[in-house]
């Protein structure tokens, strides 16, 4: 069972994407990741899946192993192409085909690969709190909530209510 999640202390949205995904479809193959501790690490070990299964710690994008796109400790350049932390979560689930995760998941995977993110996009928003010295745990609270309300949205195509504001304009709004 995993008792422990492992992430580097920057955490980016792939990573808490994929615990999302991991809590919400991936309890049959990781018991307990549910209820799992998220602990943060300045330097992760770059250990084998089998060490940190025996151990109960399940490190996403950090530390190799099954869920880190990078080969080496965090290198840019040797990355697996076209790959992040949440593809691959996806990818292992069985999950990277559903029609309410693929805009999330094309989302994410752009914006941990490719330059050019907008200060307004949910990449770049979690960045800029982690810069506030916010707590990483609650950082990927309020991305998962946000990513959850995405997913239900593309589920169910709500209207809006009248008088609300889409969040383009409130960000706009909010512009000086």
């Amino acid at each position: 069972p995993v008792r422990e999640v492992l992430f580097h202390k920057d955490g980016h949205l792939d990573e808490y994407a994929a615990k999302l995904l991991l809590k919400d479809y991936g309890e049959a193959l990781f018991p307990g990741i549910g209820t799992a501790r998220d602990n943060f690490s300045d330097h992760p070990p770059m250990l084998s899946d089998e060490v940190y299964d025996r151990d109960g710690v399940l490190p996403l994008g950090c530390g190799g192993g099954r869920f880190n796109e990078h080969r080496s400790n965090q290198e840019r350049s040797d990355r697996l192409e076209g790959e992040c932390t949440a593809t691959l979560v996806a990818r292992y689930l069985g999950i990277e085909k559903r029609p309410d995760l693929q805009p999330i998941l094309a989302e994410v995977l752009r914006c941990d690969t490719e330059e050019g993110t907008a200060p307004t996009e949910l990449a770049e928003l979690l960045k800029v709190m982690g810069r506030q010295t916010t707590h990483p745990s609650i950082i990927m609270e309020w991305v998962q909530v946000g990513l959850r309300a995405i997913i239900r949205q593309s589920n169910y195509n709500y209207s809006g209510a009248v008088g609300e504001l889409t969040l383009l304009e409130i960000f706009e709004r909010l512009k000086v």
